[in-house]
């Protein structure tokens, strides 16, 4: 009676208290360069990134650098059974970005393609044959084997291409002759108003010939020598637009990309149930990183003539430039995406988190070099509460427990704050002892350096001469 009597007070307690909802990280698998602030892979912290290098414009020219890649793609690339790999990919990550800011130029019979087709293998693999997603750069070539919404080349006359390469309409220069248009999509209307309309870029690569089944949710308004540009560039090809729409974003599902490919891989594509995604601005580029993205002069890579890559700041605050990926990833994982002005300060909280966190962990290396002292295992320990505070909060947002989250991760910030103290503390001690050490070094060597000069020049010497007389006045 009481094992009964006890069953239904659980049953009866399971129906008044609605049970939590136990969520994971939606696992991002980036392949790619460097990205120019590495916060933005901690800003959501629902979107678990594992970042593979895949260098383009920093070529892989050397075999070590070939090999090193070789090695980061055996180290993270998971095994399966022969055929069967792709589900393997699929259970751990559910959205693909890929990165390149060039055009690829593999090199041929190398350790760095054997890499490359690997990576390929294994990511084409899963978006092809799974519910796996995909964000393409624009400068992906056209012959690429990841699913991508639009075709990209301008043809010219008799149906031949009149651009080899992606074309980019600001041509590697800052310009604000073009704004943001947000069209009449549900994905994106929480964007409206907070001022991504004005965001500017130095790369604005045209997405030429959207697929018929791609969709369009932001486009670009142009003007001044950017408009004359677009209106030069598709005067042989009118066809390169659809309704005169400039795409920014474009998506489709995957097993739509198809098209891409013809009838023949009709049947290839028809399990795919991820969605492919492509933005004009490189993700690494000054939109996404308006304080230092990467600027190419070129978008593809040309051995005998290779483009000049720098980094760049636009002097603009890009805030919500963030939220657009995660935005990305959220509707094509099936996730609620959640009220954008309810999270995005709470995003910008955990980015601002692991930017001091790093901060004070770059200190606390170059300090325990010099000293260990008291004060830096007080700094470790501050750590250690801290990182259980900032694990919490990121469990509570995946689970959309966002009020809480946000307290918890600014309780994190406060506590943080603490163990900056403490390590600059720390920092100033041993910095008081290297200045010591260089005071007495320099003195020293004044000391020395003077004793020596002082004795070789400043001494006093006597030189001994002949004795000399008078001589007596000649008489008249």
């Amino acid at each position: 009676m009481h094992g009964r009597a006890i069953l239904v007070c659980v049953v009866a307690l399971w129906g008044v208290v609605s049970p939590v909802v136990s969520r994971e990280a939606i696992g991002v698998f980036m392949v790619g360069d460097m990205i120019p602030d590495q916060a933005f892979l901690h800003y959501d912290p629902a979107l678990a990134y594992t970042v593979i290098p895949y260098p383009s414009y920093t070529l892989a020219l050397f075999e070590d650098q070939a090999a090193a890649m070789s090695r980061h793609v055996r180290m993270y690339l998971p095994r399966g059974e022969e055929g069967k790999f792709w589900e393997v990919f699929a259970e751990k990550w559910q959205f693909v970005i890929n990165l390149p800011y060039l055009a690829r130029y593999p090199l041929q019979g190398s350790a760095y393609e054997e890499a490359v087709q690997h990576l390929l293998r294994y990511a084409g693999g899963a978006v092809v044959n799974c519910r796996v997603s995909v964000l393409t750069s624009p400068t992906w070539p056209s012959s690429g084997e990841i699913a991508r919404p639009y075709r990209g080349r301008l043809m010219g006359q008799g149906d031949t291409p009149a651009y080899d390469v992606p074309f980019d309409l600001l041509g590697g220069s800052p310009s604000k002759d073009f704004t943001l248009k947000i069209a009449n999509s549900t994905i994106f209307q929480q964007f409206k108003g907070t001022g991504v309309e004005d965001y500017h870029d130095a790369t604005l690569v045209l997405l030429a010939h959207p697929l018929s089944a791609a969709k369009i949710p932001i486009t670009v308004d142009l003007s001044g020598g950017v408009k004359t540009r677009l209106e030069s560039a598709i005067s042989r090809d009118p066809g390169a637009l659809r309704g005169g729409q400039v795409p920014w974003l474009l998506y489709c599902n995957v097993s739509k990309t198809q098209e891409f490919y013809g009838s023949v891989m009709e049947q290839v594509y028809s399990n795919a149930g991820g969605i492919a995604w492509t933005c004009a601005s490189p993700l690494n580029g000054p939109f996404f990183f308006p304080r230092g993205g990467y600027v190419a002069s070129s978008p593809a890579y040309v051995p005998r003539d290779p483009p000049t890559i720098s980094q760049i700041s636009i002097g603009e605050e890009h805030p919500y430039a963030w939220d657009i990926v995660s935005t990305m990833v959220y509707y094509s994982c099936g996730r609620d995406i959640p009220d954008l002005l309810a999270v995005h300060e709470i995003r910008a909280k955990f980015g601002e988190y692991w930017t001091r966190y790093v901060d004070i962990l770059h200190v606390l290396d170059w300090v325990e070099k010099w000293r260990q002292r008291p004060v830096v295992n007080v700094v470790w320990r501050d750590l250690e509460q801290v990182e259980k505070k900032k694990a919490e909060a990121a469990s509570l947002y995946i689970g959309e427990r966002y009020d809480q989250s946000g307290q918890l991760i600014q309780q994190a910030l406060d506590t943080i704050a603490e163990a900056e103290k403490d390590a600059q503390m720390s920092l100033t001690e041993a910095l008081a002892w290297v200045y010591i050490i260089e005071g007495c070094a320099v003195s020293s060597t004044a000391l020395i350096a003077g004793s020596i000069t002082l004795y070789f020049v400043g001494g006093r010497r006597t030189t001994r001469v002949g004795e000399t007389r008078l001589r007596p006045a000649r008489e008249c």
